[in-house]
């Protein structure tokens, strides 16, 4: 299939947008034999360098074996051409005690003239030194001072600096007229598109964690982000996780790195995951090369918030350890607006409550429900109209409403980038009228109830009802006209504690004493994220938790870890649907109950279940175009690792 020109420059520049890595700037490789193999520092700085000199002179006489100098790149006058004399893995002779840890960059021109400086060799200084920084996580600032009268008084300085920092007593350059500040300024918006949309997650900053396992900390390796890392010996089975998860301020799409120490002791294929809004992408990473630099896994979609993370764990060949060190997550382009949210269902429970659901929409952060008793005020936005924010949930039931009576309602999706959605069209309900009696309570059991337990209250009319407990509202997980079941919510207070029963036609009341567990008794009491989709990780946190295994809907779930105070678990794929379903957690020590509402897992392209983030569909381009796309888009992540792989 032929495609139309103007069809393939589309590609090409939606393909390219998604990179924010600077490129590097063409380059004359023309060696010089003025180097030492190698290096023995790692490299955290940057020289700038003049000349005093032509550039084909410089480039001559670098080459020169009686110059005792080089240096790594020389930048031409007018910035048509950049030599590269020295390998960026060798040590260049350019800035005597600096050339270990150090780039050396030469700029063709004087650092006494002002004229050194044109709008010719500036943007390509720029453009390499954006790439040396990215390529080698060289800090983008430009530090103050410099060494003192002699060598006996070396700089330390690290990031952009000039060669009179580190030799004041003979060196001058790159001079007065090089202006730092515009310098570190136009460096840095090459590195950080972004802005302040990208996170940088080091093994010490929050937003890193150890799941499970016992995690050594390491400061020896060269290559390191940083002043340490972490570190677990190999399994053939799962036995240590750690985890990286930003708080996502803008929804887009951002590129994953990671950064590690190589080394011959580490895993050939450690197993890295991206937990991010289209599902997770795992990665087998050679830790064994690439180090020492950002090694880029791909691009995906994430969502506001901290929904989407990466995480390590030690299931790799045996003999070795994996790295836990950094991983950044860096915004490449903005969330196209959300689709209008599909399959609109409205379910009058009661009187004077009705339960709404949609589907989720692709690129939405969250949803706003609108309510009104005529379709003129839902669209003025006047008289009965009312709304609510439902987050990133796609159910809300909304109680408090007047019986037999139509409400017109609609729901709308949006994101962080302020993308606009279409409304569905509008819709509405009738709530059914009054009917039947006040509810009874015969019993209420047991009595007295741990907090974590499972009450049971009897009685008559009890269709619809709520209940709260010492005024903490409980979740149902069964009901019906004659029994009411729940877990007691963690929250609720302990000692002699009011029940209350409420329907539409009334109210009834009976009295409960509430306990607190006895040590080694678990209790729950957060769940995180409720609402939860199938497969996406559920977090249960509370008391005396270790060992536990647990269930939801009645279906087992398998635990990655279980520490005295949380439970992590990927939700299992056959757990039931719907609001309030019972979680149990057993251990040896007895059975703590809380309740999670668990939704319909990604399906890539369709319009219904996701991740709780939203979700990237084929569907979003024209017939036949998505999957050339996605043979384009693999074939540059696959070019951008192998070069990744050779510059490492």
């Amino acid at each position: 299939m032929r495609l139309p020109l103007a069809l393939m420059a589309l590609l090409v520049a939606f393909a390219s947008s998604l990179s924010a890595q600077p490129v590097k700037p063409a380059c004359i490789w023309d060696p010089s034999p003025n180097y030492t193999a190698g290096r023995s520092a790692t490299i955290d700085t940057v020289v700038i360098h003049t000349t005093e000199g032509s550039y084909s002179g410089a480039v001559s006489w670098l080459k020169n074996p009686s110059a005792g100098a080089s240096a790594h790149y020389v930048i031409k006058e007018d910035g048509s051409e950049i030599t590269q004399l020295v390998a960026d893995s060798n040590t260049s002779w350019h800035a005597t005690y600096y050339n270990s840890r150090s780039i050396g960059i030469e700029c063709a021109g004087y650092a006494g003239q002002a004229s050194t400086w044109t709008q010719g060799i500036l943007p390509k200084l720029y453009d390499l030194v954006a790439w040396l920084c990215y390529t080698y996580n060289v800090q983008a600032v430009h530090p103050a001072g410099t060494a003192g009268s002699s060598s006996a008084q070396p700089y330390t300085g690290v990031g952009l600096v000039g060669h009179y920092q580190i030799q004041p007593w003979n060196r001058s350059d790159p001079g007065a007229h090089f202006d730092w500040n515009a310098f570190v300024t136009e460096v840095n918006n090459r590195l950080n598109p972004g802005g302040g949309n990208d996170v940088i997650i080091d093994n010490v900053d929050p937003g890193f964690s150890v799941n499970s396992g016992s995690w050594s900390t390491g400061t020896s390796a060269s290559g390191k982000y940083g002043a340490d890392y972490r570190f677990v010996g190999t399994a053939a089975s799962v036995t240590a996780e750690s985890e990286w998860r930003p708080n996502i301020q803008t929804t887009g799409n951002y590129e994953v790195a990671i950064y590690y120490p190589q080394g011959t002791n580490r895993a050939p294929d450690a197993q890295f995951a991206v937990i991010h809004g289209n599902g997770t992408s795992t990665y087998t990473v050679n830790q064994q090369i690439n180090g020492g630099a950002w090694y880029v896994l791909g691009t995906h979609p994430f969502f506001s918030g901290t929904n989407g993370y990466a995480r390590l764990r030690n299931n790799a060949s045996s003999g070795y350890v994996v790295l836990a060190d950094a991983v950044r997550f860096r915004y490449i382009s903005a969330a196209p607006a959300p689709s209008a949210p599909t399959g609109l269902i409205a379910t009058a429970q009661s009187p004077t409550s009705v339960q709404f659901s949609w589907n989720w929409a692709t690129w939405s952060d969250g949803y706003w429900l609108d309510i009104a008793q005529s379709a003129s005020d839902l669209s003025g936005q006047t008289a009965t109209f009312a709304n609510y924010y439902a987050g990133q949930a796609t159910t809300y039931t909304w109680t408090g409403l007047t019986p037999n009576t139509t409400y017109y309602w609609r729901v709308y999706a949006f994101n962080t980038q302020g993308g606009n959605h279409g409304y569905p069209t509008l819709t509405s309900v009738t709530t059914p009228p009054n009917s039947g009696s006040a509810p009874t309570i015969s019993a209420v059991a047991p009595n007295p109830v741990l907090l974590g337990g499972v009450l049971t209250i009897d009685g008559t009319n009890l269709s619809g009802a709520s209940v709260t407990i010492g005024g903490q509202a409980q979740s149902l997980t069964s009901s019906s006209a004659t029994q009411l079941v729940m877990p007691v919510h963690a929250a609720t207070p302990t000692g002699s504690q009011s029940v209350v029963i409420t329907t539409s036609q009334g109210a009834a009341n009976s009295t409960l004493t509430v306990n607190a567990p006895s040590a080694g008794v678990p209790l729950v009491n957060g769940v995180n994220p409720d609402p939860v989709r199938r497969g996406e990780v559920l977090t249960l946190s509370g008391t005396d938790l270790s060992g536990a295994s647990v269930t939801i809907g009645g279906v087992a779930q398998t635990v990655t870890s279980a520490t005295a105070s949380t439970i992590t678990l990927a939700v299992a794929s056959g757990t039931p649907l719907g609001l309030a379903q019972p979680v149990v957690v057993t251990t040896v020590g007895g059975s703590a109950n809380t309740t999670v509402e668990v939704l319909a897992a990604v399906t890539p392209g369709g319009g219904g279940g996701n991740n709780g983030s939203g979700g990237c569909s084929t569907g979003e381009y024209p017939i036949g175009l998505a999957p050339i796309l996605l043979v384009i888009l693999a074939a540059l992540a696959a070019a951008r690792l192998r070069a990744h792989a050779a510059r490492a």
